[in-house]
């Protein structure tokens, strides 16, 4: 009763044809007041619906993030003093890393950040201290909050965005 049983994607094909087939058998009610009752019923619901939904609201307020929130982290990783951000996956096939990490690039690029992405077998043979890790939670799940085993639990902040889990890390 309180969760929506169909996807929202889906709505679209069942509110038209249930309005459509509404709108056709108020006219056949005979009883004039209960006719117009149920009219003002139906606009008031779709004008009432449309408020409610994401398309009116993304214009009166901040429209509700469902994808990862790319964007939001690399800013993050901008405005703070260390530039350099590292993906870490675990568990993962070698071309998630690869395909996470262009896509970023490509983002950063079109943002004009001043970020620069290093993989962990190359902060771990350098002379960089600190790193961001970029951790998805939709292909890791559970597993983000492990990350910190990798560099030895030494995070010092942990921001988190839309399916994103940034942390700085460091090495001992």
């Amino acid at each position: 009763m309180f969760r929506p049983i169909i996807f929202p994607r889906y709505i679209i094909f069942v509110l038209v044809p249930i309005t459509i087939i509404l709108s056709i058998l108020i006219y056949e009610i005979k009883n004039k007041y209960l006719k117009n009752l149920l009219i003002l019923i139906l606009i008031f619901g779709n004008i009432g619906n449309l408020y409610t939904e994401s398309v009116i609201q993304q214009f009166i307020g901040e429209r509700p993030r469902y994808k990862s929130n790319f964007s939001g982290a690399l800013n993050a990783i901008d405005k703070s003093k260390m530039k350099y951000y590292t993906i870490d996956i675990p568990s993962y096939n070698a071309h998630h890393e690869i395909a996470i990490s262009h896509y970023t690039k490509i983002i950063a690029n079109d943002l004009k950040l001043k970020i620069n992405f290093i993989t962990k077998e190359d902060f771990f043979n350098s002379d960089i201290n600190e790193i961001w890790t970029l951790c998805l939670i939709v292909i890791t799940k559970d597993k983000c909050s492990k990350v910190d085993k990798i560099f030895d639990n030494n995070y010092f902040e942990n921001k988190d965005f839309t399916n994103i889990s940034l942390k700085k890390v460091s090495k001992l």
